[in-house]
């Protein structure tokens, strides 16, 4: 019988044990990438397309030293990289929440379209915000046409804006507000209450 097509225990048996061997001084896996490259291939695509699906474990396993494999290793060191970024990001992300809520200023972020992007707990609590206001215009959340105009002031001139705003309602008070566009060109701006 021939080594390809094993059609008894010890040719299944002779066959695993010249895959265990190295040849050639390369081991089998070395060797298939040569003789078999769209099986490489195969296995570069589908590691790719893991990955743009969003599995920052995926690794593509090529280890020849061929072309493919120095592809291979590279798709695995971007997504090495990819997936230390994102986990850094992470974070940064939740550091950055964690200051916000525990902030006493209350910290407000609108869009160049004028709709909230960002409420912190202590302005939801100082202006009684609800839990929907993002996305929402600044107007459907805080009715106050001094704010608006401060916010705009602010985004218009990139200066730093401070005005009192006298606060009606249910919690009457006076809040000092710093509003500032910030940077980038994304036109959001940003506003802390005191």
């Amino acid at each position: 019988s021939r080594a390809d097509d094993p059609d008894s225990v010890g040719d299944v048996l002779h066959l695993v044990e010249r895959m265990r061997r190295e040849e050639d001084g390369a081991p089998v896996g070395r060797r298939l990438a040569r003789e078999q490259p769209e099986l490489a291939l195969i296995q570069w695509v589908e590691a790719a397309r893991r990955l743009a699906e969003g599995d920052l474990s995926a690794r593509s396993g090529q280890r020849s030293s061929d072309e493919l494999g120095e592809l291979g290793r590279s798709l695995d060191r971007l997504a090495r990289t990819l997936s230390t970024k994102v986990e850094e990001v992470g974070h940064d992300s939740a550091r950055l929440a964690g200051i916000l809520s525990a902030m006493q200023e209350g910290v407000l972020v609108v869009d160049r379209a004028g709709r909230v992007v960002l409420v912190n707990p202590a302005l939801r609590e100082m202006m009684l915000v609800g839990n929907d206001a993002v996305g929402k215009t600044l107007l459907e959340v805080l009715r106050h046409a001094d704010l608006k105009e401060a916010l705009d002031e602010a985004r218009a001139s990139g200066e730093s804006v401070s005005t009192e705003l006298e606060m009606a309602g249910i919690k009457p008070r006076r809040l000092l507000v710093r509003a500032a566009a910030l940077p980038g060109a994304s036109g959001d701006v940003f506003a802390m209450f005191v």
